[in-house]
């Protein structure tokens, strides 16, 4: 059975993901010019199928907004202020897209073999 969204919370959904979509906007650059002073760019070859070198670390601009558009929503939304079961879903999410962030940042910077990667993900 699809379970459907009241519509009071509609706005603060919309608000974050609208949150998250700009500071992710925003962030890309200097995530990318954070990337060129580390090293941490694609160089076209076999692997990596760029037509001209490719900042890596956009992982960085990504995590931060959805961190800031997911808390900017729950602020927002009453209805799920108080609520444990809410809490602990959010803390899972959380903690899940941490792993998979910090193995993101540890791929980009000195790469890790895909089995890993996968492994992390799963």
């Amino acid at each position: 059975m699809i379970e459907v969204v009241p519509w009071t919370l509609l706005i603060p959904m919309a608000t974050g993901l609208i949150l998250a979509g700009l500071m992710t906007r925003i962030l890309v650059l200097p995530s990318s010019r954070m990337a060129g002073v580390l090293g941490a760019i694609d160089v076209p070859d076999e692997r990596h199928h760029h037509s001209e070198p490719t900042p890596r670390l956009g992982g960085i601009a990504l995590a931060i907004g959805i961190v800031l558009g997911v808390s900017s929503a729950l602020l927002l939304a009453r209805e799920l202020q108080g609520s444990i079961l809410a809490l602990r879903e959010i803390l899972s999410l959380f903690l899940a897209m941490t792993l998979v962030f910090l193995s993101g940042i540890v791929d980009d910077l000195s790469g890790l073999s895909s089995w890993l990667q996968l492994q992390v993900q799963v």
